[in-house]
């Protein structure tokens, strides 16, 4: 009940590959698949790229630390797929972390100034339902808000945030990062303590709260 893809031994020209249409795995090293649950399991130079589930023709979700209409892209040394639950783990080393990053289709090789680039890198990140995520070990968040009480509203304000570890859940519009300690620089300044929780406003994707606590400055 198992698949194993391998790459040729002696000149290798195309890597595994696995895709189920909404989930496209590359490996350079090996992909297993689980043929009864098609749960798949990647080693090595592991990249994939995650497309939106819904159709177009729906309404757009307000995006939270992805939104729902842009592909995102994962790397990692090794990478494991839960279908039953569309669950993505990655996991890389410390030398080489994983990372998941989300781009607009129109700009996908630009660094660009939008309320929808998000990415995360760390030595271990779990992505659940496309939305919920969460990333320990060395993390890095980087993403695009706008705040509607700045003095040019709706533009979008880069933020960084270093921790080491970090918890998202879309429910809630809460992203929860503690460290040794947690820094967070924007264009206003740089704030650092040992928790930190960002809260979403419910619609769009504007900071509404930030929450600062331990040996703060």
């Amino acid at each position: 009940g198992q698949l194993t893809l391998r790459p040729f031994p002696q000149n290798a020209r195309r890597v595994p590959r696995v895709t189920d249409g909404s989930v496209t795995v590359d490996a350079s090293e090996l992909i297993d698949v689980d043929l009864d649950s098609n749960d798949l399991h990647a080693r090595r130079d592991v990249k994939t790229v995650t497309t939106a589930q819904k159709g177009s023709d729906a309404k757009p979700a307000s995006p939270g630390l992805f939104n729902d209409r842009d592909p995102i892209y994962g790397q990692a040394a090794e990478f494991w797929y839960a279908s039953a639950t569309k669950q993505a783990h990655y996991v890389g080393t410390a030398e080489a972390r994983a990372r998941v990053q989300q781009q607009p289709k129109a700009q996908p090789s630009q660094q660009a100034a939008t309320s929808d680039s998000s990415s995360v890198v760390a030595v271990d990140i779990v992505v659940a339902n496309d939305q919920d995520l969460t990333a320990k070990g060395s993390v890095e968040s980087v993403f695009f808000l706008t705040d509607d009480k700045s003095a040019t509203p709706g533009t979008p304000t880069r933020y960084r945030v270093t921790a080491e570890t970090l918890s998202y859940e879309d429910a809630a519009r809460a992203a929860t990062y503690t460290g040794a300690p947690v820094t967070i620089t924007s264009a206003d300044g740089e704030t650092s303590a040992q928790r930190l929780v960002l809260t979403l406003a419910a619609e769009g994707r504007a900071l509404e709260r930030l929450d600062a606590t331990g040996d703060v400055h």
